[in-house]
C-alpha cells in the first residue's frame, strides 16, 4: 500500500485536468484540433544535455478515455536507461525512480503534463547526441503509443503548454 501511494504522489504533482479543453489529435507544436475520446500525446519533447550525457524528455498526454490509465514503460530510441524525476516533498532537490520502478496513472478525461518543475523522464544516451528520436509509451491497457520526439538545445524549455491561449499551447 505504501509503495502505491507513494506511486500516486509521484504522478500526483504533474496533473493538470483538462476539463473542457481542446487537445492535439498528434504530436506537433502547431494549435490544437479537439479530440476528447482518446489518448493522446500532445507534446513530446527531448532536451539535449551540455554534458553530453543525460538528456531530459517531457511529454504532455491527455486521456480522454473513459478509464484511469497508467504509463507502466518508456522506451526512446538511442538511450539505455528511462528515469522518472519529480520534486521532493518539503525539500529541494528531486526524487529518482527508475520507470522499470514505478507507474504514473493519468485519471480519466484528464491530462499529464511534464514540466522542469513537476515531474519528468531523465535518459541515458548509448552513444552521441541523436538527430532523430521516437519514443515509445505503454500502457497497462496494453496499447502503446510511438510518438517522435522533437529535439532542442541544451537548457532549452520544453513547450509552455497552455490550452486556449495564442502561441502558448
Amino acid at each position: 500500500m505504501a509503495n502505491q501511494a507513494k506511486r500516486w504522489c509521484v504522478a500526483a504533482t504533474a496533473f493538470l485536468f483538462a476539463g473542457q479543453s481542446g487537445v492535439l489529435a498528434n504530436v506537433t507544436n502547431q494549435p490544437h484540433q479537439i479530440n476528447y475520446d482518446a489518448l493522446t500525446v500532445e507534446h513530446a519533447e527531448l532536451v539535449l544535455a551540455s554534458d553530453g550525457v543525460t538528456d531530459t524528455a517531457y511529454v504532455t498526454v491527455y486521456n480522454g478515455t473513459g478509464d484511469d490509465l497508467a504509463i507502466v514503460s518508456v522506451k526512446v530510441t538511442g538511450y539505455s536507461a528511462a528515469t522518472l524525476e519529480s520534486p521532493m516533498a518539503k525539500s529541494k532537490g528531486f526524487e529518482q525512480v527508475p520507470l522499470s520502478d514505478t507507474y504514473l496513472v493519468i485519471p480519466r478525461k484528464a491530462e499529464l503534463d511534464m514540466g522542469q518543475d513537476t515531474v519528468f523522464i531523465s535518459l541515458v544516451r548509448n552513444s552521441g547526441p541523436p538527430k532523430a528520436a521516437t519514443m515509445t509509451l505503454k500502457f497497462d491497457d496494453g496499447t502503446a503509443r510511438a510518438v517522435p520526439l522533437d529535439i532542442l538545445a541544451p537548457d532549452a524549455a520544453e513547450t509552455n503548454h497552455h490550452h486556449g491561449e495564442p502561441n502558448r499551447e
